[in-house]
């Protein structure tokens, strides 16, 4: 089993949100939000990547604070949010922090754990009260570095999570490239902090040589919202494909009228839909060679009749019809048509049409049926045996046509239909 948490958001009031994962191996919680009040969140398990997460905690009066751990015997209830590294986890780029309250951050290990089997890298951590040894076991921040090896982890001075109007928002590059193939792309608008708040703006596109609606679709809403703590949003795009050979074209998306930020210095973005020299290639057209036989069941078009399986069509009643599209009769034409049906006893006599282009079109032959039964004293139908029909065509048919299979002659069901073929 593999579990992933990708682009997530929790959030609770006298509430937890917990991920109790006990096998080994177990993915990836990524760019996951936790802002939580009284409890915490806990991760328990083993070789868990923990990677861009924002954890918040507003108090600690409850049992659990912010809770990244891994280990495998649960520890007893605590006051203080812990920061624990278990066995093969990866703990990188996330930012934990207590906000108010008396809190601290404890920082454990396990004494199976050493820095070879555990890594810590580019994290932030935030508590009012400076780390303390309260409990046995727990380590300092520095002492923390120097088991891992992390240099790159801060213990701030302040909470990292403000809303004074500092934080910029905006797109990470002004321009790029796809190719006319590309479908959805995703454009990422990011925010230069977290905000504890929630922070606003309008989305539009704007049309220039590429235009919304026939080269590409805006799919996201015109307002996008970060909740508290939020860094990232994602913009789709649909990249329509047209097969139409065309030169380069532009389109732009703007960012507009923030609120709980301000707009940075890249607030919009070019997207060049790169030139196209693809045409749409049509399906090779679908052809019957008329002196070929053509089994029945393959039949392009049909109405009222039902396709057998390897057997051609039944259930042959009046007006009931079976069409072959393109047949090929070639320059020269046939002079007869061949059909192979089954006629039970008492079926026989009726008429067959074989028509041009439609159910009414040209009549090119009439097939009178004939008994096929070989127990014609049964009281059984024998709707498997079959016999060769045949009539002349006295008109010249060349070129391509629809072939239309039809029964015109009463509503009783008049045979089963195998297949047919031209002769010339």
């Amino acid at each position: 089993m593999d579990i992933t948490l990708d682009n997530c958001y929790f959030t609770q009031n006298d509430g937890a949100v917990w991920f109790e994962i006990s096998q080994l191996n177990l993915g990836l919680i990524n760019s996951t939000l936790y802002a939580n009040d009284v409890t915490g969140v806990r991760v328990d398990s083993e070789s868990i990547y923990l990677k861009n997460n924002v954890m918040s905690q507003e108090n600690i009066d409850g049992p659990w604070g912010i809770v990244t751990t891994l280990y495998r015997d649960l520890r007893a209830e605590q006051m203080t949010p812990d920061v624990y590294l278990g066995k093969w986890l990866t703990l990188e780029d996330n930012t934990i922090a207590v906000k108010s309250g008396n809190g601290k951050l404890m920082f454990f290990y396990d004494s199976s754990i050493t820095g070879a089997t555990a890594t810590s890298l580019n994290n932030i951590f935030y508590a009012p009260t400076s780390t303390q040894r309260i409990y046995s076991g727990p380590l300092t921040f520095s002492e923390w570095q120097a088991y891992f090896n992390d240099t790159t982890s801060q213990f701030m001075s302040s909470y990292p999570f403000v809303n004074d109007g500092t934080a910029t928002v905006g797109f990470e590059q002004s321009s790029i490239s796809v190719d006319e193939s590309q479908g959805v792309l995703q454009i990422p608008v990011v925010l230069s902090k977290a905000v504890d708040a929630n922070v606003t703006l309008n989305l539009n596109a704007l049309d220039a040589s590429a235009t919304n609606g026939n080269d590409f679709t805006l799919l996201s809403l015109n307002t996008l919202t970060f909740r508290p703590l939020e860094r990232e949003k994602v913009i789709d795009v649909l990249i329509n494909r047209d097969y139409i050979d065309e030169p380069e074209e532009d389109f732009i998306l703007t960012l507009s009228s923030p609120a709980n930020a301000t707009l940075s210095a890249i607030d919009s973005i070019t997207i060049t839909i790169e030139a196209s020299n693809e045409t749409l290639t049509p399906a090779p057209e679908k052809t019957h060679n008329a002196y070929n036989r053509i089994e029945a069941e393959f039949a392009d078009d049909h109405y009222e009749v039902n396709m057998l399986d390897n057997v051609g069509f039944g259930r042959f009643r009046k007006n009931h019809w079976a069409m072959y599209q393109n047949v090929d009769f070639g320059t020269t034409g046939p002079n007869s048509v061949e059909i192979s049906m089954a006629v039970p006893t008492g079926r026989e006599g009726r008429d067959v049409e074989v028509r041009l282009d439609a159910p009414d079109g040209p009549l090119i032959a009439t097939l009178t049926t004939y008994m096929t039964d070989t127990d014609p004293g049964s009281r059984e139908e024998d709707w498997d045996v079959f016999g060769v029909h045949a009539a002349t065509i006295p008109a010249s048919v060349t070129g391509k046509h629809d072939v239309y299979i039809i029964n015109n002659y009463d509503y009783t069901n008049a045979c089963v239909v195998d297949w047919f073929v031209f002769k010339n």
